[in-house]
């Protein structure tokens, strides 16, 4: 069972025999508000990294978290998600690999990634995706009503944008199987909170620890980063061996 409440009401998930209300997981309401503000106000290469990392990371332990970057009200008509406000009209013109690209592009496809593995890996116990999200939707949904001669035009999502080896939305989803594949795989949704080690707004660089795994997260559209050293990290690599890339935004 899943509570959707926002006041940090105590006890959500106590067992009703402990005084508590009993919902199994807490979904993380105030993420997907969290990244609109993010990508609104802040430039690429300016994210706010720790005030990011703070908000994703604030929550009970004990009390399991359903993470998610963004919500259905996102994608009804009137509202935008976060695939149109990073990448904008640009979506219409420069999504086919036959077409060039833009640095809205080339951000937004890179920024959309990098906010679900955040979310995902720092941000609680499940992880969820409205429909179509997952690829970059690029229209709303809006479903017959007076206001638009309850026409069914858009009453539906285009699964064929992220079928289609030609467009840069298939990129998204390949992304997002990978993703998931990958917590299946190592599980990171099922271990203890985020061992935060690193957190620069300066280099735009995030690197942390869960379950065993090694995430590091650079933000910043264009320049890279090297020679941070990470100690005492302990990963599910055998001792004294390199760590393997197992996710990389990259590809």
């Amino acid at each position: 069972t899943l509570a959707e409440e926002c006041s940090g009401l105590p006890s959500l998930c106590v067992p009703p025999a402990a005084g508590g209300l009993g919902f199994d997981y807490r979904l993380g309401v105030g993420y997907p508000p969290l990244w609109v503000s993010v990508v609104e106000g802040s430039a690429p290469g300016e994210w706010p990294l720790r005030h990011i990392v703070a908000e994703l990371c604030k929550r009970r332990r004990g009390e399991p978290t359903v993470a998610y970057a963004e919500c259905h009200d996102q994608s009804l008509v009137g509202a935008q998600t976060l695939a149109f406000r990073l990448i904008g009209t640009d979506m219409y013109e420069h999504m086919s690999q036959l077409s060039t690209t833009t640095p809205r592009v080339e951000f937004g496809i890179a920024a959309l990634k990098i906010v679900r593995v955040l979310t995902s890996a720092l941000g609680g116990e499940g992880y969820l995706n409205f429909m179509g999200n997952e690829f970059g939707h690029p229209e709303w949904v809006d479903f017959p009503r007076a206001g638009n001669n309850n026409s069914l035009e858009r009453a539906r999502r285009r699964w064929d944008l992220a079928d289609d080896p030609l467009l840069r939305y298939r990129w998204l989803n390949d992304f997002d199987m990978a993703l998931n594949r990958a917590e299946d795989q190592l599980g990171w949704l099922h271990g203890e909170h985020a061992d935060v080690i690193c957190v620069d707004d300066g280099d735009q660089l995030v690197i942390f620890e869960r379950a065993g795994i090694l995430f590091a997260v650079t933000t910043h559209p264009h320049r890279g980063v090297r020679g941070y050293v990470v100690r005492g990290v302990h990963t599910q690599a055998t001792s004294g061996a390199s760590l393997p890339i197992v996710l990389s935004s990259d590809e």
